[in-house]
Protein backbone atom coordinates (compact mmCIF):
# COMPACT_ATOMS: atom_id res chain seq x y z
CA UNK A 1 0.00 0.00 0.00
CA UNK A 2 1.20 3.41 -1.19
CA UNK A 3 1.15 5.68 2.19
CA UNK A 4 1.13 8.71 0.01
CA UNK A 5 -1.60 8.15 -1.77
CA UNK A 6 -4.05 7.91 0.80
CA UNK A 7 -2.60 10.77 3.57
CA UNK A 8 -4.55 14.25 3.39
CA UNK A 9 -3.01 17.28 4.21
CA UNK A 10 -3.32 19.63 7.56
CA UNK A 11 -5.31 21.85 5.75
CA UNK A 12 -8.41 18.82 4.93
CA UNK A 13 -11.84 18.25 7.14
CA UNK A 14 -10.67 16.24 10.33
CA UNK A 15 -10.49 12.86 9.72
CA UNK A 16 -13.87 10.63 10.54
CA UNK A 17 -13.62 7.86 12.81
CA UNK A 18 -12.55 4.29 10.90
CA UNK A 19 -15.28 1.99 9.80
CA UNK A 20 -14.26 -1.60 9.27
CA UNK A 21 -16.83 -2.79 6.32
CA UNK A 22 -17.78 -6.33 7.72
CA UNK A 23 -20.02 -6.66 10.43
CA UNK A 24 -17.56 -6.81 12.83
CA UNK A 25 -17.75 -2.87 12.80
CA UNK A 26 -20.47 -3.31 15.32
CA UNK A 27 -18.33 -4.61 17.97
CA UNK A 28 -18.04 -1.63 20.14
CA UNK A 29 -17.42 -3.17 23.64
CA UNK A 30 -15.62 -1.03 26.47
CA UNK A 31 -13.39 -3.78 27.03
CA UNK A 32 -10.50 -4.86 24.68
CA UNK A 33 -11.64 -8.66 24.76
CA UNK A 34 -8.92 -10.19 22.87
CA UNK A 35 -9.25 -13.74 23.27
CA UNK A 36 -12.75 -13.80 21.40
CA UNK A 37 -11.72 -15.95 18.42
CA UNK A 38 -15.52 -16.77 17.88
CA UNK A 39 -15.36 -14.66 14.92
CA UNK A 40 -12.83 -14.90 12.04
CA UNK A 41 -10.08 -12.74 10.54
CA UNK A 42 -12.87 -9.82 9.73
CA UNK A 43 -14.22 -9.71 13.24
CA UNK A 44 -10.32 -9.91 14.44
CA UNK A 45 -9.62 -6.88 12.31
CA UNK A 46 -13.11 -5.06 13.50
CA UNK A 47 -11.98 -5.59 17.05
CA UNK A 48 -8.59 -3.95 16.61
CA UNK A 49 -10.14 -1.08 14.35
CA UNK A 50 -12.77 -0.60 17.24
CA UNK A 51 -9.67 -0.44 20.13
CA UNK A 52 -7.62 1.80 17.79
CA UNK A 53 -10.65 4.04 18.00
CA UNK A 54 -11.21 4.35 21.67
CA UNK A 55 -7.18 4.40 22.40
CA UNK A 56 -7.86 7.27 19.79
CA UNK A 57 -10.39 8.76 21.95
CA UNK A 58 -9.01 8.06 25.05
CA UNK A 59 -5.48 9.92 23.60
CA UNK A 60 -7.44 12.54 22.83
CA UNK A 61 -9.48 13.09 26.10
CA UNK A 62 -6.18 12.90 28.22
CA UNK A 63 -4.17 14.86 25.63
CA UNK A 64 -6.84 17.75 25.80
CA UNK A 65 -7.11 17.99 29.94
CA UNK A 66 -3.22 17.56 30.13
CA UNK A 67 -2.00 19.84 27.87
CA UNK A 68 -1.22 23.22 29.42
CA UNK A 69 -1.23 24.90 26.29
CA UNK A 70 -5.00 23.69 25.57
CA UNK A 71 -5.99 24.37 28.80
CA UNK A 72 -4.52 27.50 29.53
CA UNK A 73 -4.78 31.23 28.07
CA UNK A 74 -1.46 31.18 26.23
CA UNK A 75 -2.29 33.76 23.78
CA UNK A 76 -3.11 36.73 26.53
CA UNK A 77 0.55 37.64 27.21
CA UNK A 78 1.57 37.64 23.40
CA UNK A 79 -0.59 41.27 23.39
CA UNK A 80 2.17 42.20 25.93
CA UNK A 81 4.41 42.40 22.83
CA UNK A 82 3.12 46.06 21.09
CA UNK A 83 3.44 47.71 24.38
CA UNK A 84 6.98 46.42 25.85
CA UNK A 85 8.55 48.11 22.21
CA UNK A 86 6.47 51.27 22.55
CA UNK A 87 8.60 51.47 26.00
CA UNK A 88 11.46 50.38 24.15
CA UNK A 89 11.45 53.29 22.20
CA UNK A 90 11.30 55.76 24.91
CA UNK A 91 14.59 54.37 26.20
CA UNK A 92 15.81 54.34 22.90
CA UNK A 93 15.64 58.46 22.76
CA UNK A 94 16.53 58.10 26.48
CA UNK A 95 19.65 56.45 25.82
CA UNK A 96 20.64 58.84 22.65
CA UNK A 97 21.41 61.10 24.50
CA UNK A 98 25.90 61.29 23.80
CA UNK A 99 26.76 61.15 27.71
CA UNK A 100 24.93 57.90 28.30
CA UNK A 101 25.62 55.93 25.09
CA UNK A 102 28.65 55.07 27.01
CA UNK A 103 26.76 54.76 30.34
CA UNK A 104 27.51 51.15 31.89
CA UNK A 105 25.45 49.46 34.15
CA UNK A 106 27.23 47.59 36.82
CA UNK A 107 26.59 44.42 37.56
CA UNK A 108 28.54 41.01 37.45
CA UNK A 109 25.22 39.04 36.67
CA UNK A 110 24.36 40.44 34.00
CA UNK A 111 27.37 41.51 31.80
CA UNK A 112 27.34 40.77 28.27
CA UNK A 113 30.34 38.78 26.51
CA UNK A 114 32.49 41.80 26.51
CA UNK A 115 32.06 41.93 30.33
CA UNK A 116 30.35 45.28 29.97
CA UNK A 117 26.47 46.22 29.80
CA UNK A 118 25.16 49.99 28.81
CA UNK A 119 21.64 51.42 29.16
CA UNK A 120 21.59 51.97 25.85
CA UNK A 121 21.59 48.43 25.16
CA UNK A 122 18.79 47.27 26.86
CA UNK A 123 16.31 48.37 23.96
CA UNK A 124 19.19 45.48 22.07
CA UNK A 125 18.58 42.76 24.44
CA UNK A 126 14.83 43.26 23.45
CA UNK A 127 15.20 43.34 20.01
CA UNK A 128 17.63 40.43 19.69
CA UNK A 129 15.11 38.45 22.09
CA UNK A 130 12.26 39.00 19.80
CA UNK A 131 14.18 38.42 16.66
CA UNK A 132 15.71 34.99 17.98
CA UNK A 133 12.29 33.97 19.41
CA UNK A 134 11.15 34.53 15.77
CA UNK A 135 13.63 32.57 14.52
CA UNK A 136 13.46 29.51 16.95
CA UNK A 137 10.04 29.39 16.96
CA UNK A 138 10.14 28.99 13.34
CA UNK A 139 11.76 26.01 13.41
CA UNK A 140 9.93 24.02 16.69
CA UNK A 141 7.06 24.56 14.18
CA UNK A 142 8.80 22.93 11.18
CA UNK A 143 10.04 20.58 13.26
CA UNK A 144 6.51 19.87 14.89
CA UNK A 145 5.05 20.09 11.52
CA UNK A 146 7.71 17.54 9.93
CA UNK A 147 7.23 15.34 12.47
CA UNK A 148 3.36 14.65 11.74
CA UNK A 149 3.71 15.68 7.79
CA UNK A 150 1.47 12.51 6.11
CA UNK A 151 1.18 11.06 9.68
CA UNK A 152 4.14 11.85 10.61
CA UNK A 153 7.17 9.95 12.15
CA UNK A 154 5.29 8.09 14.74
CA UNK A 155 2.85 6.41 12.17
CA UNK A 156 5.88 5.39 10.68
CA UNK A 157 7.31 3.73 13.57
CA UNK A 158 3.81 2.33 14.63
CA UNK A 159 3.66 0.89 10.41
CA UNK A 160 6.89 -0.57 10.95
CA UNK A 161 6.13 -2.94 14.07
CA UNK A 162 3.83 -3.97 11.81
CA UNK A 163 6.14 -5.07 9.16
CA UNK A 164 9.06 -6.93 11.59
CA UNK A 165 11.48 -7.37 7.69
CA UNK A 166 11.74 -3.11 7.36
CA UNK A 167 11.70 -2.47 11.39
CA UNK A 168 15.22 -4.62 10.96
CA UNK A 169 17.07 -1.23 9.45
CA UNK A 170 14.88 1.34 10.01
CA UNK A 171 13.20 1.48 13.47
CA UNK A 172 16.17 2.26 15.93
CA UNK A 173 17.04 4.66 13.42
CA UNK A 174 13.24 6.27 13.54
CA UNK A 175 13.55 5.91 17.09
CA UNK A 176 16.89 8.08 17.89
CA UNK A 177 15.28 10.75 15.09
CA UNK A 178 12.35 11.37 17.23
CA UNK A 179 14.23 11.70 20.42
CA UNK A 180 15.97 14.24 18.95
CA UNK A 181 13.28 16.19 17.22
CA UNK A 182 11.76 16.32 20.33
CA UNK A 183 15.22 17.37 21.96
CA UNK A 184 16.07 20.06 19.63
CA UNK A 185 12.28 21.61 20.20
CA UNK A 186 12.86 21.68 23.85
CA UNK A 187 16.46 23.49 23.38
CA UNK A 188 14.80 25.91 20.75
CA UNK A 189 12.47 27.12 23.15
CA UNK A 190 14.95 26.78 26.44
CA UNK A 191 17.31 29.31 24.22
CA UNK A 192 13.77 32.03 23.88
CA UNK A 193 13.18 31.59 27.42
CA UNK A 194 16.65 31.96 28.70
CA UNK A 195 16.71 35.43 26.62
CA UNK A 196 13.58 36.61 27.83
CA UNK A 197 14.65 36.22 31.34
CA UNK A 198 17.90 37.41 31.01
CA UNK A 199 16.47 40.59 29.53
CA UNK A 200 13.66 40.78 32.17
CA UNK A 201 16.41 40.15 34.79
CA UNK A 202 18.82 43.34 33.33
CA UNK A 203 15.56 45.21 33.54
CA UNK A 204 15.67 44.70 37.63
CA UNK A 205 19.14 45.85 37.66
CA UNK A 206 18.98 49.15 36.12
CA UNK A 207 17.08 51.56 38.34
CA UNK A 208 19.44 50.11 41.45
CA UNK A 209 22.96 49.93 39.03
CA UNK A 210 21.63 54.00 37.72
CA UNK A 211 22.58 54.92 41.43
CA UNK A 212 26.12 54.07 41.17
CA UNK A 213 26.56 56.15 38.52
CA UNK A 214 25.60 59.37 40.34
CA UNK A 215 28.76 60.10 41.58
CA UNK A 216 30.13 60.81 38.56
CA UNK A 217 27.57 63.10 36.91
CA UNK A 218 28.48 66.62 36.47
CA UNK A 219 25.86 69.28 38.42
CA UNK A 220 23.91 71.88 35.64
CA UNK A 221 22.96 74.82 37.01
CA UNK A 222 20.37 75.24 34.52
CA UNK A 223 19.24 72.00 34.09
CA UNK A 224 18.69 71.40 37.89
CA UNK A 225 16.41 74.89 37.87
CA UNK A 226 14.50 73.81 35.25
CA UNK A 227 14.19 70.02 36.77
CA UNK A 228 13.18 71.96 40.34
CA UNK A 229 10.59 74.13 38.06
CA UNK A 230 9.24 70.71 36.28
CA UNK A 231 8.60 69.20 39.15
CA UNK A 232 6.59 71.70 41.31
CA UNK A 233 4.53 71.64 38.64
CA UNK A 234 3.93 68.32 38.69
CA UNK A 235 3.72 68.86 42.76
CA UNK A 236 0.73 70.53 41.69
CA UNK A 237 -0.80 68.68 39.92
CA UNK A 238 -0.27 65.52 42.10
CA UNK A 239 -2.03 67.97 45.30
CA UNK A 240 -4.76 68.47 43.84
CA UNK A 241 -5.04 64.74 42.85
CA UNK A 242 -4.05 64.02 46.79
CA UNK A 243 -6.23 66.53 48.69
CA UNK A 244 -9.47 64.80 46.56
CA UNK A 245 -8.71 61.67 47.95
CA UNK A 246 -7.30 63.06 51.23
CA UNK A 247 -11.08 64.85 51.73
CA UNK A 248 -12.67 61.30 50.37
CA UNK A 249 -10.68 59.44 53.34
CA UNK A 250 -11.51 61.98 55.69
CA UNK A 251 -15.21 61.43 54.82
CA UNK A 252 -14.36 57.72 55.26
CA UNK A 253 -12.56 58.21 58.24
CA UNK A 254 -16.11 59.48 59.30
CA UNK A 255 -18.15 56.70 58.16
CA UNK A 256 -15.80 54.14 59.97
CA UNK A 257 -16.41 56.26 63.10
CA UNK A 258 -19.77 56.37 62.95
CA UNK A 259 -19.65 52.63 62.34
CA UNK A 260 -17.41 52.27 65.25
CA UNK A 261 -19.92 53.81 67.87
CA UNK A 262 -22.38 51.66 66.48
CA UNK A 263 -20.69 48.67 66.52
CA UNK A 264 -19.86 49.40 70.75
CA UNK A 265 -23.08 50.46 70.78
CA UNK A 266 -24.45 46.77 69.57
CA UNK A 267 -21.54 45.15 71.78
CA UNK A 268 -22.91 47.06 74.73
CA UNK A 269 -26.40 45.89 74.48
CA UNK A 270 -25.27 42.13 73.90
CA UNK A 271 -23.21 42.68 77.13
CA UNK A 272 -26.67 43.95 78.78
CA UNK A 273 -28.89 41.13 77.71
CA UNK A 274 -26.05 38.61 78.09
CA UNK A 275 -25.87 39.90 81.83
CA UNK A 276 -29.67 39.96 82.44
CA UNK A 277 -30.48 37.13 85.31
CA UNK A 278 -32.36 34.30 83.97
CA UNK A 279 -35.68 34.16 84.82
CA UNK A 280 -36.33 32.24 87.94
CA UNK A 281 -38.45 28.98 87.47
CA UNK A 282 -41.05 28.35 90.98
CA UNK A 283 -41.41 24.80 92.54
CA UNK A 284 -44.42 23.36 92.09
CA UNK A 285 -45.51 24.58 95.46
CA UNK A 286 -44.76 27.95 94.63
CA UNK A 287 -46.89 28.03 92.07
CA UNK A 288 -49.87 26.44 93.81
CA UNK A 289 -49.59 28.91 96.81
CA UNK A 290 -49.66 31.72 93.48
CA UNK A 291 -52.74 30.14 91.90
CA UNK A 292 -54.23 30.07 95.44
CA UNK A 293 -53.56 32.98 96.46
CA UNK A 294 -54.85 34.91 92.80
CA UNK A 295 -57.76 31.98 93.06
CA UNK A 296 -58.06 31.45 97.34
CA UNK A 297 -60.39 28.94 97.66
CA UNK A 298 -64.36 29.10 98.64
CA UNK A 299 -66.35 27.42 100.95
CA UNK A 300 -69.21 25.75 99.30
CA UNK A 301 -72.36 26.58 100.36
CA UNK A 302 -75.32 24.13 99.88
CA UNK A 303 -78.17 24.58 98.28
CA UNK A 304 -81.49 25.60 100.11
CA UNK A 305 -84.34 23.53 100.00
CA UNK A 306 -87.03 25.09 101.40
CA UNK A 307 -88.46 25.15 105.53
CA UNK A 308 -90.22 21.83 104.72
CA UNK A 309 -87.26 20.17 103.14
CA UNK A 310 -84.98 20.75 106.39
CA UNK A 311 -87.98 20.18 108.70
CA UNK A 312 -88.09 16.80 106.73
CA UNK A 313 -84.34 16.30 106.98
CA UNK A 314 -84.67 17.01 110.78
CA UNK A 315 -87.21 14.32 111.11
CA UNK A 316 -86.46 11.54 108.56
CA UNK A 317 -82.87 11.98 107.87
CA UNK A 318 -81.49 12.95 104.25
CA UNK A 319 -82.88 11.30 101.64
CA UNK A 320 -79.89 9.25 99.25
CA UNK A 321 -80.77 11.63 96.48
CA UNK A 322 -80.27 14.84 98.41
CA UNK A 323 -77.22 13.31 99.85
CA UNK A 324 -75.68 12.50 96.69
CA UNK A 325 -77.06 16.04 94.87
CA UNK A 326 -75.63 17.85 97.54
CA UNK A 327 -71.92 15.72 97.18
CA UNK A 328 -71.92 15.87 93.36
CA UNK A 329 -72.38 19.85 94.04
CA UNK A 330 -69.70 20.15 96.56
CA UNK A 331 -67.17 18.04 94.16
CA UNK A 332 -68.36 20.39 90.99
CA UNK A 333 -67.65 23.55 92.96
CA UNK A 334 -64.14 22.35 94.34
CA UNK A 335 -63.28 21.16 91.39
CA UNK A 336 -64.38 24.45 89.62
CA UNK A 337 -61.59 26.04 92.34
CA UNK A 338 -58.64 23.53 91.57
CA UNK A 339 -59.18 24.41 87.45
CA UNK A 340 -59.41 27.88 87.68
CA UNK A 341 -56.01 27.62 90.13
CA UNK A 342 -54.41 24.93 87.88
CA UNK A 343 -55.14 27.45 84.60
CA UNK A 344 -53.29 30.23 86.39
CA UNK A 345 -50.53 28.28 87.06
CA UNK A 346 -50.61 27.36 83.18
CA UNK A 347 -50.70 30.75 82.33
CA UNK A 348 -47.50 32.02 84.51
CA UNK A 349 -45.74 28.98 83.09
CA UNK A 350 -46.86 30.49 79.23
CA UNK A 351 -46.08 34.02 79.88
CA UNK A 352 -42.12 32.80 81.73
CA UNK A 353 -41.44 30.54 78.43
CA UNK A 354 -42.50 33.62 76.83
CA UNK A 355 -40.60 36.21 78.44
CA UNK A 356 -37.46 33.73 78.25
CA UNK A 357 -38.06 33.16 74.19
CA UNK A 358 -38.34 36.82 73.90
CA UNK A 359 -34.81 37.63 75.89
CA UNK A 360 -33.66 34.78 73.68
CA UNK A 361 -34.91 36.91 70.59
CA UNK A 362 -33.54 39.78 71.68
CA UNK A 363 -30.05 38.84 72.18
CA UNK A 364 -30.15 37.24 69.07
CA UNK A 365 -31.31 40.17 67.42
CA UNK A 366 -28.45 42.10 68.91
CA UNK A 367 -25.78 40.05 68.50
CA UNK A 368 -26.90 39.62 64.83
CA UNK A 369 -26.99 43.12 64.41
CA UNK A 370 -23.73 43.42 66.42
CA UNK A 371 -22.46 40.98 62.99
CA UNK A 372 -23.88 43.03 60.70
CA UNK A 373 -22.48 46.30 61.97
CA UNK A 374 -19.14 44.44 62.10
CA UNK A 375 -19.29 44.01 58.34
CA UNK A 376 -20.19 47.33 57.56
CA UNK A 377 -17.03 48.48 59.63
CA UNK A 378 -14.99 46.15 57.88
CA UNK A 379 -16.09 47.02 54.07
CA UNK A 380 -15.26 50.99 55.31
CA UNK A 381 -12.09 49.58 56.52
CA UNK A 382 -11.21 47.80 53.23
CA UNK A 383 -12.39 51.38 50.55
CA UNK A 384 -10.64 53.18 53.04
CA UNK A 385 -7.36 50.67 52.27
CA UNK A 386 -8.43 51.13 48.49
CA UNK A 387 -8.57 54.55 48.76
CA UNK A 388 -4.90 54.72 50.22
CA UNK A 389 -3.77 52.48 47.85
CA UNK A 390 -5.27 55.02 45.23
CA UNK A 391 -3.57 57.96 46.99
CA UNK A 392 0.15 55.45 47.00
CA UNK A 393 -0.88 55.34 42.91
CA UNK A 394 -1.01 59.12 42.62
CA UNK A 395 2.32 59.20 44.51
CA UNK A 396 4.25 57.08 42.40
CA UNK A 397 2.53 59.15 39.39
CA UNK A 398 4.21 61.86 40.23
CA UNK A 399 7.69 60.16 39.41
CA UNK A 400 7.02 60.74 35.96
CA UNK A 401 7.59 64.47 35.60
CA UNK A 402 5.74 66.18 32.69
CA UNK A 403 9.10 68.35 31.52
CA UNK A 404 11.19 64.73 31.04
CA UNK A 405 10.14 64.55 27.06
CA UNK A 406 10.20 68.40 26.97
CA UNK A 407 14.42 68.19 28.27
CA UNK A 408 15.05 65.27 25.38
CA UNK A 409 12.99 67.96 23.00
CA UNK A 410 15.50 70.77 23.72
CA UNK A 411 18.68 68.42 23.99
CA UNK A 412 19.24 69.78 27.08
CA UNK A 413 19.46 66.97 29.24
CA UNK A 414 22.77 65.93 31.13
CA UNK A 415 23.54 62.29 32.43
CA UNK A 416 21.74 62.87 35.85
CA UNK A 417 18.47 63.91 34.18
CA UNK A 418 18.49 60.81 31.71
CA UNK A 419 19.13 58.84 35.16
CA UNK A 420 16.31 60.59 36.86
CA UNK A 421 14.29 59.85 34.37
CA UNK A 422 15.10 55.91 34.44
CA UNK A 423 14.60 56.22 38.15
CA UNK A 424 11.07 58.59 38.49
CA UNK A 425 9.24 57.27 35.65
CA UNK A 426 8.36 53.74 37.41
CA UNK A 427 5.49 53.75 34.96
CA UNK A 428 7.17 53.23 31.80
CA UNK A 429 10.14 50.97 33.64
CA UNK A 430 7.46 49.14 35.26
CA UNK A 431 4.98 48.91 32.14
CA UNK A 432 7.86 47.24 30.68
CA UNK A 433 8.78 45.03 33.23
CA UNK A 434 4.97 44.24 33.94
CA UNK A 435 4.49 43.16 29.95
CA UNK A 436 7.74 41.50 29.31
CA UNK A 437 6.96 39.13 32.60
CA UNK A 438 3.82 38.40 30.32
CA UNK A 439 6.15 37.31 28.20
CA UNK A 440 8.52 35.20 30.34
CA UNK A 441 5.11 33.48 31.27
CA UNK A 442 4.20 32.72 27.53
CA UNK A 443 7.61 31.47 26.83
CA UNK A 444 8.20 29.04 30.48
CA UNK A 445 4.66 27.75 29.71
CA UNK A 446 6.42 26.37 26.01
CA UNK A 447 9.22 25.07 27.50
CA UNK A 448 7.80 23.47 30.32
CA UNK A 449 5.65 21.80 27.91
CA UNK A 450 7.94 20.79 25.58
CA UNK A 451 10.50 19.45 28.38
CA UNK A 452 8.44 18.03 30.55
CA UNK A 453 4.94 17.25 28.91
CA UNK A 454 6.09 16.40 25.55
CA UNK A 455 9.69 15.06 26.19
CA UNK A 456 8.14 12.77 29.09
CA UNK A 457 5.80 11.19 26.65
CA UNK A 458 8.61 10.28 24.10
CA UNK A 459 10.67 8.83 26.51
CA UNK A 460 7.86 6.80 28.26
CA UNK A 461 6.86 6.12 24.33
CA UNK A 462 10.31 4.83 23.56
CA UNK A 463 11.31 3.09 26.89
CA UNK A 464 7.87 0.90 26.09
CA UNK A 465 9.37 0.32 22.54
CA UNK A 466 13.04 -0.11 23.85
CA UNK A 467 11.39 -3.40 26.25
CA UNK A 468 9.97 -5.09 23.65
CA UNK A 469 12.61 -5.55 20.96
CA UNK A 470 15.14 -7.27 20.84
CA UNK A 471 18.79 -5.83 19.27
CA UNK A 472 21.74 -7.36 17.20
CA UNK A 473 24.51 -4.34 15.87
CA UNK A 474 22.39 -1.85 16.08
CA UNK A 475 19.86 -3.50 14.30
CA UNK A 476 16.45 -5.09 15.62
CA UNK A 477 16.26 -8.42 15.72
CA UNK A 478 12.54 -9.46 16.47
CA UNK A 479 9.64 -7.68 18.19
CA UNK A 480 8.12 -8.93 20.77
CA UNK A 481 4.79 -7.00 21.12
CA UNK A 482 1.79 -8.23 23.00
CA UNK A 483 -1.51 -6.52 21.93
CA UNK A 484 -1.51 -4.81 25.63
CA UNK A 485 1.82 -2.94 25.25
CA UNK A 486 0.91 -2.24 21.80
CA UNK A 487 -2.10 -0.66 22.35
CA UNK A 488 -0.25 1.18 24.82
CA UNK A 489 2.13 2.27 22.04
CA UNK A 490 -0.64 2.98 19.96
CA UNK A 491 -2.12 5.33 23.09
CA UNK A 492 1.51 7.02 23.69
CA UNK A 493 2.01 7.84 19.87
CA UNK A 494 -1.19 9.22 19.51
CA UNK A 495 -0.56 11.48 22.52
CA UNK A 496 2.44 12.76 21.51
CA UNK A 497 0.54 13.46 18.47
CA UNK A 498 -1.64 15.64 20.17
CA UNK A 499 0.90 17.48 22.42
CA UNK A 500 3.17 18.08 19.00
CA UNK A 501 -0.67 19.60 17.30
CA UNK A 502 -0.60 21.96 19.68
CA UNK A 503 2.94 23.21 20.12
CA UNK A 504 2.85 23.32 16.25
CA UNK A 505 -0.13 25.41 16.44
CA UNK A 506 1.45 28.07 19.02
CA UNK A 507 4.83 28.51 17.35
CA UNK A 508 3.27 28.66 13.78
CA UNK A 509 1.04 31.23 15.43
CA UNK A 510 3.69 33.18 16.66
CA UNK A 511 5.48 33.21 13.76
CA UNK A 512 2.58 34.93 12.25
CA UNK A 513 2.41 37.30 15.08
CA UNK A 514 6.06 38.02 15.08
CA UNK A 515 5.92 38.67 11.00
CA UNK A 516 2.52 40.63 11.15
CA UNK A 517 2.96 42.72 14.36
CA UNK A 518 6.10 42.80 16.37
CA UNK A 519 8.69 42.82 13.69
CA UNK A 520 6.95 45.83 12.31
CA UNK A 521 6.95 47.46 15.64
CA UNK A 522 11.01 46.87 15.98
CA UNK A 523 11.14 48.96 12.50
CA UNK A 524 9.32 51.43 13.89
CA UNK A 525 10.70 51.88 17.02
CA UNK A 526 13.94 52.00 15.31
CA UNK A 527 12.36 54.82 13.22
CA UNK A 528 11.12 56.90 16.08
CA UNK A 529 14.69 57.07 17.42
CA UNK A 530 15.16 59.02 14.50
CA UNK A 531 12.92 61.66 14.47
CA UNK A 532 13.84 64.83 15.26
CA UNK A 533 13.23 66.42 18.82
CA UNK A 534 10.20 68.66 18.16
CA UNK A 535 8.15 66.02 16.38
CA UNK A 536 9.16 63.09 19.24
CA UNK A 537 6.15 63.73 20.94
CA UNK A 538 3.52 63.31 17.93
CA UNK A 539 5.60 60.68 16.50
CA UNK A 540 5.51 58.61 19.78
CA UNK A 541 1.51 59.42 20.13
CA UNK A 542 0.97 57.35 16.54
CA UNK A 543 3.41 55.00 17.38
CA UNK A 544 1.52 54.16 20.61
CA UNK A 545 -1.54 53.84 18.65
CA UNK A 546 0.21 51.59 16.05
CA UNK A 547 0.59 49.42 19.00
CA UNK A 548 -2.58 49.65 20.51
CA UNK A 549 -4.36 48.42 16.92
CA UNK A 550 -1.37 45.94 16.20
CA UNK A 551 -2.57 44.23 19.91
CA UNK A 552 -5.81 43.96 18.76
CA UNK A 553 -4.59 42.10 15.81
CA UNK A 554 -2.62 39.90 17.95
CA UNK A 555 -5.94 38.91 19.59
CA UNK A 556 -7.51 38.09 16.28
CA UNK A 557 -4.59 35.68 15.45
CA UNK A 558 -4.41 33.88 18.67
CA UNK A 559 -8.39 33.44 18.60
CA UNK A 560 -8.62 31.97 15.47
CA UNK A 561 -5.04 29.69 16.36
CA UNK A 562 -7.26 28.81 19.75
CA UNK A 563 -10.29 28.18 18.30
CA UNK A 564 -7.95 26.06 15.30
CA UNK A 565 -6.27 23.90 18.28
CA UNK A 566 -8.84 21.80 19.22
CA UNK A 567 -10.05 20.29 15.62
CA UNK A 568 -6.37 20.39 14.35
CA UNK A 569 -5.75 18.08 17.42
CA UNK A 570 -8.37 15.67 16.75
CA UNK A 571 -7.23 15.83 12.32
CA UNK A 572 -3.93 14.48 13.04
CA UNK A 573 -4.48 11.82 15.63
CA UNK A 574 -7.29 10.82 13.72
CA UNK A 575 -4.48 10.47 10.92
CA UNK A 576 -2.73 8.34 13.26
CA UNK A 577 -5.60 6.27 14.12
CA UNK A 578 -6.14 5.57 10.55
CA UNK A 579 -2.64 5.20 9.71
CA UNK A 580 -2.15 2.13 12.62
CA UNK A 581 -5.18 0.37 11.39
CA UNK A 582 -4.29 -0.15 7.69
CA UNK A 583 -0.37 -1.47 8.62
CA UNK A 584 -2.75 -3.57 10.43
CA UNK A 585 -4.72 -4.97 8.07
CA UNK A 586 -1.63 -4.77 5.53
CA UNK A 587 0.34 -6.86 7.74
CA UNK A 588 -2.80 -9.47 8.09
CA UNK A 589 -3.09 -9.29 4.59
CA UNK A 590 0.70 -10.78 3.78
Amino acid sequence: MDRGEDQRSETDEPLPAYTPSDSAAQYDQDTDDEYNTDGGTGSSRGRYAKQVQRACRRALREVKKDNILANSDWAEPLEAAPTAISVMAFLIKTAADKKVAGLEVKSTKIMNEQGTLQVGTLPDIGRLAFLDAQKRMHKISVVARSMMKDGGRLSYIVELLENEEDAKDNLKPEMELLKKQAADCSKECEEIQKKFEYWYYVINHLSANALENIAVIHKDGEVVANSRHDAKQSQKAYSIEQQAILKSIEALKAGISQAAQKVLKAEKEVQRLNNLPPLPEPDPYSELLMAQQLAPEEPYIQRQRGFLYDLSSALFGMSKKQYHEDEDARDAHYLKQHERQRKIIEEARDERRRMKKQAKDERNAARNELARLEDELERKQLELANKRDRLSEAQKNLAKASADLERLDRQELELKDILAILQRSTNELGQLKAQLGRLVTFFSMMENNISKNTMQEVDDFLEVLNRNIKMQDDKVESIRLRSTSKRKILSSAMQIQGQVSAIADVSSAYVLISENYIRKAIDKMENLATIEDSKWNEARKEFTAWCNEAVRGINGITREASAKMGPNMQKRVGLLQTLAIEAAEDSNED
